[in-house]
């Protein structure tokens, strides 16, 4: 199933450190502590619309970085 508003998605960098971010897509706000991200983010942007396992380039600043779906919920 394709990333929605509403879902918990959880992806992992694939540069050299392999973080690892989890946060929910929100249509109302972003609330960092919480891992809130609102849908016109850029992490949220670059996921809406895959799934699982697809990799994704994130804006992160001035730079693009790689990375992988790892869940959906």
């Amino acid at each position: 199933r394709r990333v929605s508003i509403g879902d918990t998605v959880r992806i992992r960098y694939l540069n050299k450190d392999m973080n690892v971010v989890q946060f929910t897509i929100s249509d109302k706000e972003t609330n960092v502590s919480e891992g809130i991200v609102h849908f016109e983010k850029p992490i949220a942007k670059a996921v809406l619309g895959a799934e699982e396992g697809d990799e994704v380039e994130v804006l992160v600043g001035s730079y693009v970085r790689p990375a992988v779906i790892e869940s959906v919920r």
